[in-house]
């Protein structure tokens, strides 16, 4: 029998709160993973784990915000596609008031198309696909089936990727295809080709000890997702650390690029107002988590992640070589693909709220 995503009889689960060092490994490596699929893949800090910037602003920021979104997803609802997508947009939207992208792109100025002073193009690739994707869902769902002993991430996936994942082959190859994709990505973002390896290796190496620190210090352990994130009290305190980034950033970060009239900043407050709102509905009519839902139980085989590593570091180097146009047009097919899937969960989250505030109100009349 294949024990891929299993549901086995529920085991006994931690008779006391994790400890504290425990449980902030894990919060290091939520946010680990979250950079370096985030920025390691595009690029956008090759080497965040190694000079001060990344390892004090750019590693802190991901990881407060990945945490302090999680907590509020994984409440006491079941987690699904829809409330993890739209947490995933509302940490996209940091790229506003903290790097002022939103407002003044510091990449592909040829694909502006500026409406109230937002640049909606990169707004549509930040907010609707590379932060919801790479920032937040995926590195969550590495987190939870490389870490830990529940997959409730994974079973909110759409059926299709479920069926995929149970079986070795399919397994293997989602995993060597999205390997690929970054390997991709990460080639033709702009460094050569020694310093793209070095790049990728320095980041899947401070991944691995990580790894074998975290398999030590749990071992003793069964542990959930759930388990691992911050208690309420806490998600409260690590959302005070990240309201303190956002005014830290938004002072020191590329200040001249900051709005001086009210209208960019009002487009953004209706994207946070419009999201928040709809993660609140789609929290709201969740269903309850029970007391007997089980832990799908299963050791990712170690190969899967070295797979994904060596397909990942080779899939760096056809940028720097006549394959670079065919890799450069995959990396663009897949923006208009992610934007694509975006703006239609987006709206199809607008449309079931609104359907359910609707028969809310019929009924109550």
């Amino acid at each position: 029998m294949n024990h891929a995503i299993v549901s086995q009889p529920s085991l006994p689960t931690v008779p006391a709160p994790l400890p504290r060092r425990v449980k902030w490994l894990f919060w290091v490596m939520c946010g680990a993973l979250s950079v370096f699929l985030a920025e390691v893949v595009s690029t956008a800090s090759p080497f965040p784990f190694f000079n001060a910037w990344g390892l004090l602003v750019v590693c802190p920021l991901y990881t407060l915000h990945v945490l302090a979104l999680a907590s509020l997803v994984f409440g006491r609802k079941r987690v699904t596609f829809t409330s993890l997508f739209l947490a995933g947009a509302i940490l996209g939207l940091y790229e506003a008031y903290m790097t002022k992208v939103l407002w003044s792109p510091t990449w592909s100025p040829e694909i502006s198309v500026v409406v109230g002073g937002v640049h909606i193009i990169h707004t549509i690739i930040l907010v609707l696909f590379w932060h919801p994707f790479m920032a937040f869902m995926l590195p969550l769902m590495a987190a939870e089936t490389l870490l830990t002993d529940s997959r409730e991430t994974i079973a909110a996936l759409p059926d299709f990727l479920q069926r995929g994942l149970r079986s070795n082959p399919g397994r293997v190859l989602l995993v060597s295809g999205f390997a690929l994709y970054c390997g991709f990505y990460h080639s033709v973002s702009g460094l050569n080709v020694g310093t793209s390896l070095l790049s990728a290796a320095g980041a899947l190496g401070v991944l691995t000890i990580l790894g074998l620190i975290w398999q030590r210090a749990r071992r003793n352990y069964t542990i959930t997702l759930r388990d691992a994130l911050p208690s309420r009290r806490e998600a409260i305190v690590l959302g005070f650390l990240l309201l303190a980034g956002y005014i830290w950033l938004g002072i020191i970060l590329r200040p001249e690029a900051m709005p001086t009239n009210l209208g960019p900043h009002a487009i953004i407050w209706v994207l946070y107002a419009l999201l928040f709102s709809l993660l609140f509905f789609s929290l709201k009519h969740a269903a309850p988590m029970a007391m007997t839902d089980p832990i799908l139980r299963q050791a990712v085989p170690v190969k899967i992640a070295l797979l994904f590593g060596v397909v990942f570091i080779l899939a760096t180097l056809p940028g720097a070589s006549f394959l670079a146009p065919l890799v450069l047009l995959i990396v663009l097919i897949s923006w208009l693909a992610g934007c694509g899937v975006g703006l239609w969960l987006l709206g199809r989250a607008i449309v079931v709220t609104f359907s359910r505030a609707g028969a809310s109100y019929a009924s109550s009349d």
